[in-house]
C-alpha cells in the first residue's frame, strides 16, 4: 500500500488568492488598497494556472499554457510582478520535498523575460506595451495587468481580445479610469474589492504607519486603506454618475 505524502502548503493564501484562483469569468477586476496582497496573490494565481490548467484547441490538441503579466513599464515589472514571482517560487520550492522540486524548475530569458517551465513546457512573459499595435502580437491564456491604470484602455483592450481563458486586473482606485467605464457591472466581468485587512502578511510596523498616515489625510484613507475610489483632482463635476445610455425622454444635451 502507497503511503501519502504530506507537503505543507507553500501559497499563502490570501483572500486576494483564494477569490482569484477559483473565478471564472473572462474578466477578474482587483480593486484595493495599498499592502491588500494584490500583486503577490495575483502571480500566485498566475504560476498555479500556468502549471495545472489542460487546454486543447480546436482540433482537439493540448496546448502548452502560455501566460503575460503586462505592466506599464519594465521599471515597474521589476520591482513588482517579477520580484514577486521570485519570491513565490522560492518559497514554494523550498517547502516542496526533493522529489516534487523538478515541478517548478524554469529556464528564464532575462532579454525576452520569459520564464518557461520544464515541467510542461508552459511560460510566463513579462512585458509592456507602447501602443496598441504592439500589443496585438500573440495570443496567450492567462493575462494579467499589474497595475492597470497606468495601462491604456486601447493596449488593453487588444490584450483582453487575445487572452483564451482569463484577463486579471490589480490596481489602487486613485480616481476613475477605463475599468470602471468599460468593464466593471458588464457581463463576464467579476470585480473583487480588497484592502489592508484582507492580508494577513503585512508587517506591524506597516500597518501602524499606513492606519496612521489615513487618520491624517481622508483621500489617503479611502483610497489607499480602504481601497475605494478616489476621485479625480480639478474635476468640474465632482458627483457624476456614469450611464450606458442617454435617458429615452432626451434627445439632445448641450451646454
Amino acid at each position: 500500500m502507497n503511503k501519502a505524502i504530506l507537503i505543507p502548503n507553500p501559497i499563502h493564501e490570501s483572500r486576494v488568492f483564494l477569490n482569484n484562483i477559483a473565478a471564472t469569468e473572462p474578466v477578474v477586476v482587483n480593486q484595493g488598497g495599498t499592502w491588500s496582497g494584490k500583486t503577490f496573490g495575483l502571480i500566485q494565481v498566475v504560476i498555479i494556472l500556468t502549471l495545472t490548467t489542460i487546454f486543447k484547441n480546436k482540433e482537439g490538441r493540448e496546448e502548452n499554457i502560455k501566460s503575460l503579466v503586462v505592466g506599464q513599464d519594465v521599471p515597474n515589472l521589476k520591482k513588482g510582478a517579477i520580484s514577486d514571482f521570485n519570491e513565490i517560487i522560492d518559497t514554494i520550492v523550498d517547502s516542496f520535498p526533493e522529489n516534487c522540486k523538478h515541478l517548478f524548475e524554469y529556464t528564464y530569458n532575462s532579454t525576452d523575460k520569459i520564464a518557461k517551465f520544464h515541467f510542461n513546457n508552459s511560460e510566463i512573459q513579462f512585458s509592456s506595451f507602447q501602443n496598441k499595435q504592439s500589443a496585438k502580437a500573440g495570443k496567450r491564456h492567462y493575462v494579467f495587468m499589474n497595475e492597470a491604470n497606468g495601462i491604456s484602455w486601447s493596449i488593453a483592450e487588444q490584450l483582453m481580445f487575445r487572452a483564451k481563458i482569463r484577463t486579471f486586473l490589480d490596481y489602487n482606485p486613485d480616481a476613475p479610469f477605463w475599468v470602471h467605464h468599460k468593464l466593471i457591472g458588464k457581463k463576464g466581468t467579476r470585480l473583487f474589492l480588497s484592502n489592508l485587512d484582507d492580508n494577513d502578511f503585512v508587517p506591524p510596523k506597516v500597518r501602524t504607519e499606513l492606519i496612521a498616515k489615513g487618520k491624517a489625510n481622508a483621500s489617503f484613507h479611502k483610497v489607499y486603506i480602504l481601497g475605494k475610489t478616489g476621485a479625480t483632482e480639478g474635476i468640474v463635476f465632482p458627483n457624476v454618475r456614469w450611464i450606458q445610455a442617454m435617458p429615452k425622454q432626451y434627445k439632445r444635451e448641450a451646454f
